[in-house]
């Protein structure tokens, strides 16, 4: 992961990754980012990956929409 936060925008474009994501890497958004670390701080606030066991079947029925 350190390899790629320290890798430069050429770097970058030559993986073939998309502008916005470039920019995310070299340039972060840090106030969008501490609004999400708040934001995740709350008991009841938390991100569920696609494969995780506590993905809901509703959201497993959407994605698959």
């Amino acid at each position: 992961m350190s390899a790629i936060v320290n890798a430069g925008a050429n770097e970058l474009r030559s993986a073939e990754l998309k502008q916005h994501t470039i920019d995310g890497i070299t340039d972060p958004d840090e106030r969008l980012l501490a609004r999400c670390r708040d934001w995740l701080d709350h008991e009841d606030h938390h991100l569920v990956t696609r494969d995780a066991a506590a993905y809901p079947a509703l959201l497993n029925d959407i994605y698959a929409a």
